[in-house]
């Protein structure tokens, strides 16, 4: 699960005290822009192939006419190069990432109302 979240909390008069010495779990999550073509979302992904990265997220929202591809890879850095570098038209959007534990296995009642419904 992510939520995007608008600000950082070890910044000067940012939310409470208590998040010292705890590094939040953000990440850049890339929205990219394509046709919405046959084909057009393999070679986004064939971009990232033989890169030392993986893509630990993808979603895809698509139209009649474009796609938007949101991904987060494991090396932001290099996915930014490498999406400028195929001169791909892209935006960035810091999220927080969230690891929830299989059903089941979720302790607190927040993360259990945070799941997903049985299919």
């Amino acid at each position: 699960m992510i939520w995007h979240h608008p600000r950082r909390y070890n910044r000067p008069g940012t939310l409470d005290q208590t998040a010292h010495g705890h590094q939040i779990p953000f990440n850049t999550q890339f929205s990219v822009f394509l046709d919405n073509k046959v084909g057009k979302l393999l070679e986004l992904v064939e971009v990232f192939d033989g890169q030392h990265l993986r893509l630990v997220a993808l979603s895809v929202l698509n139209s009649s006419d474009h796609a938007v591809v949101r991904l987060v890879t494991s090396y932001q850095d290099l996915a930014r190069n490498l999406l400028t570098q195929q001169q791909l038209p892209f935006t960035e959007a810091e999220i927080l990432i969230v690891e929830l534990e299989p059903k089941g296995a979720v302790r607190s009642p927040t993360c259990a109302r945070c799941s997903f419904p049985p299919n």
